[in-house]
């Protein structure tokens, strides 16, 4: 059995002559795994001279025959996630993480037109507490929210109204979610392009005194 530094460089030349794109990224990796730590680690016990670890050799075989990495090390990394994959389980591309990355930044920036929340939540927790959350965000900071709930205590009215949030009790017919929601979603059209809604105010008063 040889030393860490030389069996990652053995397998790089490997799976380098294998066709694999990123060959010394995979080695490293694969040892990461091997020895049940991160890449980082793996390079300073490369410089410390560490034994290879066992199944090392085997895992580069594999991947020599072309088994995705991923499926060899049993996660992919995913922007900020680390996502547990195997046999049969899709991996995420680096293009579709891109693709993600401008669809989330774009969203973000923009906000939701309204969002709708539940009073009660299944960890216990309170919608106002979501409410709370949302607040503390720009993107999100004055964004309408819709608030359903069972509960007929005053209270929870009084709630709602002190920051700013529309209840509505259960059980909701669907004429009437919509109906709220237009009613936000319009406020938010009306707040967005103030210019244009007053153009539209304005001529709607010079029809009437015409």
């Amino acid at each position: 059995m040889s030393d860490l530094r030389t069996a990652v460089r053995e397998a790089t030349a490997r799976l380098a002559a294998a066709g694999i794109a990123s060959p010394e990224v995979d080695a490293v990796e694969l040892a990461a795994h091997a020895r049940g730590t991160d890449t980082g680690e793996v390079r300073r016990a490369m410089v410390l001279g560490a034994p290879e670890p066992d199944g090392y050799a085997e895992l580069v075989g594999e991947r020599v025959g072309r088994v995705p990495l991923q499926h060899l090390t049993g996660q992919a990394h995913f922007r900020r996630l680390t996502l547990a994959v195997g046999p049969g389980v899709f991996v995420p591309r680096p293009e579709t993480e891109v693709t993600a990355g401008h669809a989330i930044d774009a969203a973000s920036a923009m906000g939701p037109d309204v969002v709708v929340v539940d009073h009660r939540l299944s960890d216990s927790g309170s919608g106002f507490d979501a409410v709370k959350l949302l607040r503390s965000h720009r993107a999100t900071k004055t964004t309408p929210v819709l608030m359903v709930t069972g509960d007929l205590d005053a209270k929870v009215q009084e709630v709602a109204e002190q920051v700013g949030v529309r209840l509505m009790h259960k059980p909701l017919s669907v004429s009437a979610l919509n109906r709220a929601l237009h009613a936000l979603s319009r406020r938010v059209d009306l707040e967005r392009t103030p210019q244009k809604a007053t153009s539209r105010v304005q001529r709607s008063v010079e029809q009437m005194d015409s």
